[in-house]
């Protein structure tokens, strides 16, 4: 009787060649990456909320402000016009996806700054770029998935 174990890792052998291949081009797993995360940044401007808290509501001084130039409903929060909305894209390569605005009030909202003459009027932060742990836990299942094929 021998004291030897013998383990056949061929099979094990393929399935990480298998894993390599895949992961040498995610292209078509980072393009639904980036399409979730965009299809959230759409999402985060109906709901009114940066996906777990509802932005803060507009001032009396900026809803009176709107109605007076016509804009309905006065109380639409960055979507007076939907040019910022409506800037938002995504891209990915084979490693990597990203979800942006090429605006400059797109950083200003959603980070919360000043703006104006003299850095004078106070942004409140309503984030519409970001991931809660929700979409991030989706992010790592579209991927796992994919390696996993």
């Amino acid at each position: 009787m021998s004291n030897e174990v013998q383990i056949d890792l061929r099979e094990v052998t393929e399935y990480l060649k298998g894993v390599q291949n895949r992961i040498s081009n995610m292209s078509s797993a980072m393009a639904n990456v980036a399409g979730s995360m965009e299809d959230s940044v759409h999402q985060r401007f109906e709901d009114k909320s940066d996906g777990t808290t509802k932005w803060k509501s507009l001032s009396p001084k900026t809803i009176q402000d709107r109605q007076r130039k016509g804009y309905t409903p006065a109380t639409n929060i960055l979507v007076r016009s939907r040019q910022l909305e409506n800037s938002i894209s995504s891209r990915y390569t084979s490693h990597s996806a990203e979800v942006g605005s090429n605006l400059p009030q797109a950083v200003a909202h959603n980070l919360g700054l000043r703006v104006g003459k003299n850095k004078s009027v106070q942004l409140p932060k309503r984030e519409f770029l970001s991931i809660t742990n929700r979409e991030f836990n989706e992010m790592k299942d579209i991927l796992t998935n994919f390696i996993k094929k």
